[in-house]
């Protein structure tokens, strides 16, 4: 019967060792982390098209200067930004809105959102734009499919032809580059 007892109790240690268990001092495994990207970023949101159809067209601006205040709850991060608009024909103004999006991996679909009343200026004008970025700790980067509303002025709204400028809504594609501070 001692034999018995002792084969039993070895038996239920060498379980209790094989499953990770050794008096509660084993080791757990944990998830994977998450990217954090809540911070302050700063970065350029362009180049738009400075000609069409080759034809330099002044007062067009390049690229605009973005402040992005992220918050991260998982994998959703969104947060108030803002953008400096620098044109020869308007000077500097500014455009608030938010940057959103869900990171998976390094990958990170972002929507950039400026709703119409969101402009410094008097103009109405409404600006989207989305696409999935490459993200590290550090920075974002990758392209974006744009849209700008109608009422948005014509010489800072995206276009490379002329047909594009003379639609009722402008859209193109830019790169968002984003470096956190």
């Amino acid at each position: 019967m001692k034999h018995l007892v002792m084969t039993a109790l070895c038996a239920s240690w060498v379980c209790a060792s094989a499953c990770g268990s050794n008096g509660g001092s084993g080791s757990t495994m944990t998830a994977p982390s998450v990217l954090n990207l809540a911070g302050t970023w700063t970065g350029t949101f362009g180049p738009f098209a400075t000609t069409i159809n080759g034809v330099p067209v002044p007062g067009r601006s390049n690229s605009w200067t973005i402040q992005w205040a992220a918050t991260q709850n998982g994998a959703n991060i969104s947060g108030p930004m803002t953008l400096s608009i620098n044109t020869e024909l308007t000077g500097t103004f500014s455009a608030t809105g938010t940057l959103s999006g869900q990171l998976a991996g390094t990958q990170f679909a972002l929507t950039l959102s400026v709703p119409s009343g969101g402009l410094s200026s008097s103009v109405a004008c409404a600006i989207s734009a989305n696409g999935s970025l490459g993200a590290s700790s550090t920075a974002i980067s990758g392209s974006l499919s744009n849209s700008f509303t109608s009422s948005c002025p014509a010489h800072w709204v995206p276009c490379d032809s002329v047909n594009a400028c003379l639609a009722t809504t402008a859209a193109s594609t830019s790169q968002l580059a984003l470096t956190k501070s």
